[in-house]
């Protein structure tokens, strides 16, 4: 069984692969069609919510040690050939996933997986009394390359905030989450991109004059949770960003930007 010493985070950058999609091939949501109304300012949108069940989204891992330049990466394996003591939520372009940590059915539950984030957001809730239940939201509006290019890396345009929250919200719905949903952890490109925003000195020591654009910055963030041992439903949840600088020629090495839990 892989273990994964959390004690890394800090300074060993990691990145979360399905190698071939192998494990969203074998899963089978339920979806669900959603129009949010206009509010104010913000248009309409529709959306699909894609609810998955624990079980089909129960893996085991590996890890893989890469060059210097390249994350360490934490490969996804549905095969069965590995133990499966961890939960994978996919991403999708433009909608929001879900999954329930079920360690009640499922006991050797021991980590959390989501594709990385380079935009989206992930949400977890909890259930009054109950379990948690993760989402991965995701939008495309006002994230162009040529919108973001020239903006902080920790910036998003108010429409896209109100789009994955309106997402998160409608989504918990479907888990029939209402007056007892308890937010619990919340992990937004403002939270683990706010210390890539900070780089200025290291900005400087390449030639750069001027805080850190979208532009100049090479990054990703890993997400995972971990399940304390002893069983129950004691789940921490870290946020770890990664990445180097790059412009006309001139680059860092890989380093981990900020690790944190949310």
């Amino acid at each position: 069984m892989t273990v994964l010493n959390i004690d890394t985070l800090g300074n060993t950058p990691y990145q979360v692969i399905d190698p071939q999609n192998q494990a969203k091939q074998g899963m089978n949501p339920t979806v669900y069609n959603h129009t949010v109304n206009r509010r104010g300012k913000y248009a309409a949108f529709d959306f699909e919510h894609h609810r998955y069940k624990c079980r089909e989204c129960l893996v085991g891992f590996t890890i893989q040690q890469q060059q210097a330049y390249l994350p360490t990466k934490i490969l996804i394996d549905a095969s069965g050939a590995t133990t499966r003591n961890a939960v994978y939520l996919p991403y999708l372009d433009h909608f929001a996933t879900s999954v329930r940590l079920s360690t009640n059915r499922h006991p050797a539950i021991r980590y959390f997986f989501t594709d990385n984030l380079s935009g989206c957001a992930v949400y977890v809730d909890k259930r009054t009394g109950g379990r948690f239940f993760a989402y991965h939201v995701n939008t495309h509006v006002h994230s162009s390359k040529e919108e973001t290019k020239r903006k902080a890396p920790s910036r998003q345009h108010a429409e896209a905030t109100h789009q994955l929250q309106s997402m998160h919200s409608v989504s918990a719905r479907d888990q029939r989450l209402y007056q007892n949903r308890q937010n619990q952890h919340v992990c937004t490109k403002d939270i683990y991109l706010g210390a890539a925003d900070g780089l200025k000195k290291k900005g400087k020591k390449l030639g750069l004059n001027r805080r850190i654009l979208k532009k100049d910055l090479l990054a990703g963030t890993c997400v995972l949770g971990v399940r304390a041992t002893g069983g129950g439903d004691n789940w921490t949840f870290y946020y770890q960003t990664w990445g180097r600088l790059d412009r006309k020629g001139a680059s860092t090495d890989l380093i981990v930007i900020d690790s944190a839990t949310f």
